[in-house]
């Protein structure tokens, strides 16, 4: 018997014994059944993917426990710079120079911003992008992309520079409006 079959019949036991217990444990941080599913299925895909060909960690109820707990803490804090990230827009929004503009003004803004964004760097965009639109936070930029947290730091500040310079500071703000929140990702069909 190969090692990789071993290793998925462990995995199936393992799922089958600590699902729902590791569900009900992120449920108590995240308030959420849905997400807690989501977290938890999640661990077990990314636990499969590290140790299908390795020897897996010998106690896996601690292990299984701190990765849930760590996934779910994470949730919460993705969503309170979300959240945050929204009331910033929120108050920007209804601030004097942003109701002050005229509405074809705003759509010009719109397309300014898009099209300025389109010019960052494909790196620069990708980075700027997962912070200020999906809310992620610059240590999981930083894994995802295989970059370090200061160069995370350094993209977005050199892309926050460049979008200032070309657009103001009041089209920054449109970023996350639902407009360019659907528009954002296809800027080659938007913008020509």
């Amino acid at each position: 018997m190969s090692n990789t079959v071993v290793n998925q019949a462990r995995l199936e036991y393992l799922f089958n014994k600590y699902y729902e217990i590791l569900c009900q444990f992120s449920y108590s941080i995240v308030k959420n059944n849905d997400i807690s599913k989501d977290i938890v299925q999640d661990f077990f895909i990314k636990y499969w993917e590290k140790y299908q060909h390795l020897d897996q960690p010998n106690n896996f109820e601690a292990y299984a426990y701190v990765s849930v707990k760590n996934r779910s803490l994470n949730y919460l804090e993705s969503e309170q710079v979300k959240q945050r990230h929204k009331q910033g827009i929120e108050q920007s929004l209804y601030s004097d120079d942003y109701l002050q503009h005229p509405n074809n003004e705003n759509e010009a803004y719109r397309t300014r911003l898009l099209k300025a964004i389109s010019q960052l760097p494909e790196q620069r965009r990708r980075v700027f992008t997962m912070s200020a639109v999906e809310g992620r936070k610059y240590a999981d930029i930083a894994i995802e992309l295989g970059i370090s947290i200061n160069t995370v730091k350094t993209q977005i500040r050199k892309a926050y520079m460049f979008l200032r310079k070309n657009c103001g500071p009041v089209s920054i703000l449109l970023l996350i409006t639902g407009y360019i929140v659907i528009t954002l990702f296809s800027f080659s069909t938007v913008i020509i």
